[in-house]
């Protein structure tokens, strides 16, 4: 009996052994797709968040306010329409309609961003994610002073052809949310 007990564990220990795995060296091709795996998790990782982080239901709105703000986007852009077809008719420049259209077009555009920022919970962002964008805004406040259009001498504008930009109201935005 004590000779069975005695060989149990050096059966065990052999066996052991003998799976053991060995580590050959990896070629120069699979260390660079393992640290290119590395870097692609990593962005999933701080990416995989940003997902997570919009609620599109719109849960808790107050309806009333948005039809008010719905009415007075309507009201203005009829008194912008009112007030530029004086001068758009004068310098024949376009049809008031094709202006009121482009109005309207950037009225929409403003209430798809609107809905896009009320539907973020700026609380569940990963902090990684702005800290990466914060040079991104950075880089693009700076651009207009070096190749921005001057509108009444202010360099302020980044003309992307078929609009300008005003790089510091995405600043604007990004600082409301990193704050």
């Amino acid at each position: 009996m004590e000779e069975k007990r005695k060989q149990e564990p050096e059966e065990r220990h052999s066996v052991k052994v003998q799976s053991k795995a060995i580590d050959w060296p990896k070629s120069k091709q699979n260390r660079n797709s393992s640290i290119r795996s590395k870097s692609q998790g990593r962005l999933k990782r701080l990416f995989s968040n940003l997902g997570n982080s919009f609620d599109f239901t719109l849960k808790g709105t107050d309806k009333k306010l948005l039809m008010i703000l719905f009415i007075l986007v309507l009201f203005g852009l009829v008194m912008v329409t009112s007030t530029a077809s004086y001068t758009i008719i004068r310098r024949g420049q376009e049809s008031v309609m094709g202006f009121m259209g482009k109005q309207m077009l950037l009225a929409g555009l403003g209430f798809l961003a609107m809905f896009f920022m009320a539907s973020l919970d700026y609380h569940r962002l990963d902090w990684k994610l702005l800290l990466a964008l914060a040079p991104v805004v950075l880089i693009l406040n700076i651009l207009p002073r070096l190749i921005g259009t001057p509108v009444n001498g202010a360099y302020r504008w980044l003309n992307l052809g078929f609009t300008t930009l005003q790089p510091s109201e995405i600043a604007k935005y990004f600082m409301a949310i990193l704050a």
